[in-house]
């Protein structure tokens, strides 16, 4: 019998992220059950933020500084909010589930850990049904799903040598696949933290990767919800749509003026617009700005910032989102920043930044 061990992270208090990976979950357990594995769901929500701020010291002797002279991770060390430590020890926890895993006599075991804004599309069906077929046991150690580029259908799937890909650094890891030792490796290597979890993993694929067999698949079988514009982001301050292709349309008009048509632009954004996704707001905001379209772009900036709160996003103070709005009001409607920054914001949340300091660790309000 093959089991397969799902180990959700989940934010419980984000209705919409709830409702995405349970039915993400369903579209695992039907494929599976054409394929006689059978499924087992582990729930992974704490340690919260609030858990994280409790227990400060801890972290503090932690986080470190590592002068990391290899391309491209030089420089890759930044502050870690709250939000970002609790998801990166909600993937240490399923690390340290795995390895604690024992397996019965009569199953062979899979682990894949998924983020709560992992999204699954029809198309991607028959990969996972090959890849559920495969003999999968003794090809690899750790498999990212979400590393594959193309969205294809005919072409056969394969599993591909994670070095041979043109990047270092994962776009994403909504969806990956780990041994039980490659389980205990990262347990035991994210004692310390260097990086978010991204960086982490990309930076622990660079250095050990080749010890093990680390394979990607040639074809999508997953996106990050939150980089397609399905959901704000829970814990990065600020976030590009990479996935989403009228985003980018957007974004690359508003990095090279020569491509800037306005009338293309509001077909673009009118196309996504349905999403309600306040990344998609605040972009085509500043676009429409950068146009002289004061009113529109106005209207535009409240309705991402009110987005960005009722749908839990992150919203700190190294929010792009609430940097320009604020440079905005001040230059269409004459405010100083003295008279913005000494009132009380009602959209910042609260949150304390740990700094990767050679010295130690120190906290920004």
């Amino acid at each position: 019998m093959v089991l397969l061990n799902i180990y959700v992270i989940l934010s419980k208090d984000t209705t919409a992220r709830v409702t995405n990976v349970s039915k993400s979950i369903h579209y695992l357990k039907t494929l599976c059950d054409k394929c006689d594995v059978t499924t087992k769901i582990h729930t992974i929500c704490q340690p919260l933020p609030k858990d994280i701020e409790g227990n400060l010291k801890e972290f503090e002797s932690r986080i470190k500084l590592k002068a990391i002279d290899v391309e491209p991770f030089k420089n890759q060390s930044k502050p870690l909010n709250l939000y970002e430590l609790s998801n990166f020890e909600c993937h240490r926890l399923a690390y340290k589930s795995i390895n604690n895993y024992v397996e019965s006599s009569e199953e062979a075991s899979l682990h894949l850990i998924l983020e709560d804004d992992v999204h699954f599309l029809p198309l991607m069906e028959g990969a996972w049904l090959d890849f559920l077929k495969m003999p999968f046991l003794s090809m690899w150690s750790m498999l990212m799903v979400g590393a594959a580029g193309q969205l294809q259908t005919s072409t056969p799937l394969e599993l591909l040598p994670f070095h041979e890909l043109p990047f270092k650094i994962l776009p994403s890891k909504e969806a990956y696949f780990v041994s039980k030792e490659v389980a205990k490796e990262l347990y035991d290597f994210t004692e310390v933290i260097y990086f978010d979890m991204r960086h982490t993993l990309s930076y622990w694929i660079h250095q050990f990767g080749e010890k093990y067999t680390v394979l990607y698949p040639n074809k999508r079988m997953c996106f990050e919800g939150s980089k397609l514009g399905l959901f704000p982001s829970l814990i990065h301050p600020n976030n590009i749509l990479m996935y989403n292709h009228e985003y980018m349309e957007l974004l690359k008009q508003l990095q090279d003026p020569t491509q800037r048509d306005l009338a293309k632009a509001k077909t673009l954004y009118e196309t996504i617009q349905k999403l309600k996704s306040p990344d998609a707001m605040h972009l085509y905001a500043v676009l429409l700005y950068q146009c002289n379209e004061h009113e529109l772009a106005d209207q535009l900036f409240k309705e991402a910032i009110t987005e960005m709160v009722a749908q839990k996003g992150l919203l700190t103070r190294q929010s792009e989102l609430l940097q320009n709005a604020i440079n905005f009001y001040q230059k269409t409607h004459h405010l100083s920043s003295l008279s913005i920054t000494q009132q009380p914001s009602k959209y910042v949340n609260q949150f304390k930044t740990y700094s990767l300091s050679s010295s130690g660790t120190s906290s920004k309000g």
